[in-house]
């Protein structure tokens, strides 16, 4: 895991911030003006894939480093040969204080880039990959699927279970980058709209447990997002 702190970045992304109102200025308002329109409290897996809309907003994304970008030679989501929305994609989450994001590792155990636009902060949590069985065996003690349920640890559970853990903020343009299999799970502590995507560094770590999981999830009959046989070949070609 690391973080990239704004004095490092330099893009100008002019992604509309989410706008709140207070409930005086609500009422005040009066509810008719939304009545044809449903209340939502965390916007999640927006797609921004686009380009007729996003056009700049991608090209500004282009100036990351290599190795960051949705598109990279040294990206093997890049040789897929269609699009996985939100993994060789780029997606928005649009979140309210309280916002959750359960645990979970990221699909295929790909590594993943965070960006928070503002202008709230995110407060994240992340565990080392080689912690996973420690996870799943809590998991199973209270009757939740590790890869498919809903789970949100709690700090005396990973203490109890001597699991080493990082716990750190995530300001408005801090970029947050989750190494191959890392488990994560984030909460909003304001107002803030976030976008994220994966990557696939061409190592043999990342590539390992790329097809470890896929291997994992036949046996736990759960469908892989990424299909390894076929990026495999790509990647050969």
């Amino acid at each position: 895991m690391y973080i990239l702190k704004p004095s490092r970045l330099h893009y100008n992304l002019n992604i509309p911030v989410f706008q709140h109102e207070d409930l005086a200025s609500v009422k005040r308002r009066g509810p008719k003006r939304f009545t044809n329109f449903k209340m939502i409290q965390f916007g999640t897996n927006v797609d921004l894939s686009d380009k007729k809309k996003w056009g700049a907003q991608i090209a500004e994304l282009e100036k990351l480093p290599p190795f960051c970008r949705v598109k990279s030679s040294s990206n093997m989501l890049s040789y897929m040969g269609h699009k996985i929305l939100g993994m060789n994609t780029i997606q928005l989450y649009m979140k309210v204080p309280g916002s959750r994001t359960p645990g979970h590792q990221e699909n295929n155990n790909m590594s993943a880039l965070n960006l928070n636009i503002g202008p709230g902060d995110c407060e994240w949590f992340v565990v080392p990959q080689e912690y996973w069985g420690v996870f799943h065996e809590i998991c199973e003690r209270n009757k939740i699927n590790y890869l498919t349920g809903s789970w949100w640890p709690l700090i005396e559970d990973l203490h109890k279970e001597n699991i080493p853990f990082y716990r750190f903020f995530q300001r408005p343009e801090d970029l947050v980058w989750i190494n191959a299999g890392a488990i994560h799970w984030v909460q909003a502590k304001g107002w803030c709209n976030n976008i994220a995507w994966n990557t696939g560094p061409m190592t043999h770590q990342q590539y390992v447990k790329a097809y470890e999981r896929y291997e994992w999830n036949k046996l736990k009959a759960v469908k892989s997002i990424v299909p390894m046989n076929h990026l495999s070949w790509n990647m050969a070609r």
